[in-house]
């Protein structure tokens, strides 16, 4: 198969193959690999990385800590599927994955899916997925330390070790990141600037800071040229003040979580059958988060939750080289998991503890045709799942006598198809159908802002996306050059979206919608010292409920998004300049003035050099966030940070 096929590659891409553990490269799937080296040397965040990419829009509740969520092309946030290292991250309680919670220094790569799911995946989303790959040690031994300070008190610091022995070798990593986050913001007093300015004032973040430890702990051992077993342990702490928004501050709220995550995998390539490889992994995971609001400050009701959920599960791929024509998979996957509630102030009023079974049986197969020319993938993913609770049902839940028990089962087919007429030059398609069932805070509720339905049915998407891609090295002063168009058709039957039934409660409901658009994504390196990265993405995404609300746009996607990176390089020195436009959208599905986010224009710039020789291993980076100043809102009315500065050392050897 051709090695450096590029159908994973945009962006900051390497054009060298990618590593071994990739999983199995789909080619007819739109995808983004996001190399993150360069990112280590700024405090960035897997938020800001991700907000650089095309065809996603993420959402933030403000400025570095704060929760952070992902939509692409135009999906909820609890219809992306996020993993670490091919381990499931998104969960049975609330499906919505809080970006700022996961790592970005130990990470090697990023890897976006838009709309379809590779089947060495063991969930699907109507979203697509995004799957963060962290770092294995390299040839050499490896120690670096890194420090960063700036903004708003805001530090980091990271120490890393790395080293093979043998047939054995070992990543060890850790990172502590906290700030005071007492960032300035224009605070409108709950009417927009452009309804009336009169009423705006000057304001400063309240109990918004959080201090975060991230450790992961990774070893292996080659049992032989065709097996590897790889070992990995991934611990993360985190406090954090939860200020609520801007017109109604919370000062008490806080939020503390623990996360483990235990992951064992095996690699064997051509072991007992000829051409046939196997990856099976299994996995262990721990969470507790503790939300205290015992004086009603977010949602007006005393809340002290206590919750704990316990999630395990396995999975294995078989991928058949068969001769030089197809290359057929199976993946075979179980799940579970339990979510047990506490309340600390109505013990009564906790809900039920609720579990989740889920099996995956997935097939695909690679159809080569015409030396390559032609690729057609044919997939069928079949999802079983059972939901079962215990305990009292809240009050609050929609539905009489709900069941303690929800078996469904979900046949997602899909076909991708891949024309090369010439080398350079890449048509894709794909179109297929992903169900999304209802999460548990969707049915039952959850920390009293969100009122539960044991009656909403499962998400149905019918996807479809059709495009090109060019891809060329060495064409006059151009060392690279990467083109991409996507048009996409998103058709969602019952969305679940949130209604405001009062100020500050949301309940779920069923609707339908659909979402459709164009990516633009253009990508060059030029003369060794020069590359420019630029993507643009339009959408519209619209309701189609049949209420009076149909025909608006969903709540919170902007129509119009782009980015733009320019940067000049040598082996001593990096300079770049990137400019983020978001355009305006709406929070509620009513289209109300006073639920508009106005555009707006983000401006960075950075700096990072190599002082001295001594082997490069010393970097200093200084880096210049917002530089206007666009002081704004973003999900839910929660304020983000104005113009902010940061510097980080770094020393490897």
């Amino acid at each position: 198969m051709a090695a450096e096929d590029p159908s994973l590659g945009e962006v900051t891409v390497r054009a060298e193959p990618l590593d071994e553990g990739v999983p199995v490269e789909d080619r007819t799937v739109f995808s983004t690999v996001i190399d993150t080296s360069e990112k280590t040397a700024e405090l960035d965040t897997l938020t800001d990385v991700l907000a650089e990419s095309v065809g996603v829009q993420v959402r933030r509740l403000g400025g570095l800590g704060s929760f952070s969520t992902l939509s692409i092309r135009g999906s909820n946030p609890g219809q992306v599927q996020f993993y670490i290292d091919g381990v499931p991250l998104s969960r049975a309680q609330n499906e919505v994955v809080n970006l700022s919670d996961l790592p970005l220094d130990a990470v090697e790569r990023v890897e976006v899916y838009r709309s379809f799911v590779p089947i060495a995946f063991s969930r699907a989303g109507p979203g697509g997925a995004v799957n963060i790959v962290t770092k294995s040690p390299g040839a050499e031994p490896r120690t670096g330390l890194s420090s960063s300070y700036g903004s708003f008190q805001t530090r980091k610091a990271s120490a890393e070790r790395s080293q093979r022995l043998g047939r054995w070798e070992y990543l060890l990593f850790g990172t502590y990141t906290g700030s005071k986050g007492d960032f300035d913001f224009r605070n409108d007093n709950g009417t927009p600037t452009d309804v009336n300015p009169y009423d705006d004032f000057t304001d400063t973040r309240r109990n918004n800071a959080f201090n975060a430890v991230d450790l992961l702990a990774k070893g292996a051992v080659r049992l032989s040229e065709r097996a590897v077993l790889t070992l990995t342990d991934q611990a993360f702490w985190k406090e954090q003040g939860v200020p609520g928004r801007a017109t109604v501050p919370a000062l008490d709220t806080s939020l503390d979580q623990f996360r483990n995550l235990a992951h064992l995998r095996g690699d064997f390539s051509g072991v007992g059958v000829r051409d046939l490889d196997v990856r099976t992994t299994a996995h262990l995971i721990n969470d507790r988060a503790r939300f205290d609001d015992s004086e009603g400050e977010i949602g007006g009701v005393f809340t002290d939750n206590d919750d704990r959920t316990f999630a395990t599960g396995a999975d294995t791929l078989f991928t058949y080289y068969w001769g030089r024509h197809q290359m057929p998979a199976l993946l075979l996957a179980s799940g579970y998991e339990e979510y047990n509630p506490s309340d600390q102030i109505f013990p009564e009023g906790a809900g039920p503890d609720q579990n989740r079974t889920l099996v995956t049986v997935a097939a695909q197969d690679e159809i080569f045709l015409w030396s390559e020319r032609v690729v057609v993938v044919p997939a069928v993913r079949w999802e079983w799942l059972r939901d079962d609770f215990s305990g009292a049902v809240p009050p609050q839940v929609a539905g009489t006598d709900p069941p303690r028990s929800r078996t469904d089962d979900y046949t997602s087919p899909r076909l991708g198809v891949q024309l090369r007429p010439y080398p350079a030059l890449t048509v894709l398609g794909n179109i297929g159908r992903v169900f999304r069932p209802p999460s548990f805070s969707e049915l039952f509720g959850a920390r009293g802002v969100v009122v539960g339905r044991s009656d909403l049915d499962a998400e149905k998407a019918f996807n479809s996306d059709v495009g090109v891609r060019f891809w060329q090295k060495g064409i006059g002063i151009l060392d690279e050059l990467r083109l991409e168009y996507a048009y996409f058709d998103n058709a969602v039957d019952d969305l679940i979206v949130l209604v405001p039934v009062s100020v500050n409660v949301l309940r779920p409901q069923n609707i339908d919608a659909r979402v459709h658009g164009h990516e633009v994504l253009l990508f060059l390196r030029a003369m060794r010292h020069f590359a420019l990265t630029a993507n643009y993405t339009h959408q519209h995404a619209t309701d189609e409920s049949g209420e009076s609300t149909d025909g608006n746009r969903l709540p919170e996607r902007a129509d119009n998004e782009a980015y733009l990176q320019a940067k000049l390089y040598t082996d001593r020195a990096r300079l770049y300049f990137d400019i983020n436009l978001i355009g305006d959208y709406f929070l509620d599905r009513s289209e109300t003035s006073f639920s508009k986010v106005p555009a707006r224009q983000l401006y960075g710039v950075g700096v990072s050099v190599v002082p001295f020789d001594l082997e490069r291993k010393l970097t200093l980076t200084f880096e210049a966030k917002n530089l206007t100043d666009d002081q704004t809102r973003d999900f839910a009315g929660f304020p983000l940070p104005g113009r902010s500065f940061f510097g980080t050392v770094q020393y490897g050897f």
